[in-house]
């Protein structure tokens, strides 16, 4: 039992360690970016940001687990949307690269 405590401990901070650097990542910022034209689906945004399907369905677990998207399912897809918090990120994120340019 000790083990099983220990390695859940260690996958928390990594996880936690990951999520701060998460969108420094162009991947990550570019697709929490793409989700401000709103609600899509996951298939329309790995076309359109060119992330594979199931790195970008990881990265939408991922911002679900942080709060900052809410998954709807519409038949067998899944849509895809910003929460407030998560819509405030994208827009500081979407400044932070027109500045960059």
């Amino acid at each position: 039992m000790l083990k099983y405590s220990l390695l859940n401990i260690n996958s928390v901070v990594l996880m936690e360690k990951y999520r701060k650097n998460m969108f420094l990542q162009e991947m990550p910022a570019k697709v929490f970016i793409s989700l401000l034209d709103g609600n899509s689906y996951i298939t329309q945004i790995s076309k359109n940001t060119e992330c594979t399907y199931a790195h970008l369905f990881n990265l939408v677990k991922t911002f679900k687990k942080m709060g900052f998207v809410s998954l709807e399912r519409k038949g067998r897809t899944l849509v895809v949307k910003l929460t407030d918090s998560g819509a405030e990120l994208a827009k500081k994120l979407l400044e932070t690269a027109n500045l960059a340019k």
